[in-house]
């Protein structure tokens, strides 16, 4: 949040100058098809000509993939603004103080960089190459993974607001610190982190030279009753794997290992008594 008084228009606001900063083709009507709202009435709230409603304003931050905090500032926003009862936007605005006195407000900034951090792989790359490659420049990170600053900045700054990266004239240094995501950031962004590196593998490709990359699958049975086990022994893999090739950051570039473990059938239900075969 930009400030103690932000309300929900100009959270909407903002997410959209951010995909249109990833992607200067991006649509207000594109926007609001993410959103399932009419562009026409999206346009509005953004104008403050229109509003939300309750159910829509929970169908939209559900969509925004928002937090817990994140996700009650935003209902409470939309309360306070738009319910047609005096007394309702009277109770709202008294809970939107109360996120203002206690810190929750605070928690609730930080819950959405930690949401912006995992909804795209460049932000936590980003703050592995600069913990290898301490008091790098913008144009230097910009080389290192091809990308424009469009695309680098806001990772940055990110980085910087979950105080895992500072700037010092104009150079950038990471806290040596390895970087998961938790248990409390809401599955959208952590489908939206996991589709930008199969997007980021399936170039690579064709971008790579083999001796570059890797890319294998196993294809095999299992028994669905096993599958808490065998992803933790994936996890436990994973842990053994950066332990003993992460040591040495001296000399290092930022890779990927991402693993899937998907499945490629369904049980096939038995028919019902009587039903044809």
């Amino acid at each position: 949040m930009n400030g103690p008084r932000e309300n929900y228009r100009s959270v909407l606001k903002r997410e959209l100058e951010k995909r249109v900063k990833k992607n200067s083709r991006y649509s207000l009507r594109a926007f609001a098809r993410s959103l399932a709202l009419d562009p026409r009435h999206l346009d509005g709230v953004l104008k403050g000509i229109k509003g939300l409603s309750s159910e829509k304003a929970m169908e939209v931050a559900d969509r925004l993939g928002f937090a817990a905090n994140a996700k009650s500032y935003f209902l409470e926003s939309v309360r306070a603004e738009d319910s047609r009862g005096r007394k309702d936007r009277m109770s709202a605005q008294v809970q939107l103080e109360s996120l203002f006195t206690t810190g929750i407000l605070k928690k609730l900034e930080v819950e959405m960089e930690q949401v912006e951090l995992v909804s795209d792989y460049i932000g936590i790359a980003v703050h592995e190459y600069v913990k290898s490659h301490p008091m790098v420049n913008l144009k230097q990170i910009c080389q290192a993974f091809n990308e424009d600053k469009d695309r680098i900045e806001p990772a940055l700054r990110c980085l910087q607001s979950l105080g895992l990266v500072r700037q010092l004239a104009g150079k950038y240094s990471a806290k040596d610190v390895n970087v998961f995501s938790s248990d409390e950031i809401p599955s959208p962004a952590l489908r939206n982190g996991h589709r930008s590196l199969l997007r980021k593998a399936e170039k690579s490709l064709e971008e790579n030279q083999i001796q570059e990359r890797d890319f294998f699958s196993l294809l095999m049975n299992i028994d669905p009753k096993d599958l808490p086990e065998a992803k933790l022994s994936i996890r436990q893999f994973l842990n053994r794997f950066n332990h003993q090739f992460s040591k040495d950051q001296s000399h290092s570039e930022v890779m990927s290992l991402a693993l899937q473990l998907i499945p490629l059938t369904q049980p096939i239900q038995p028919k019902k008594q009587g039903e044809q075969k």
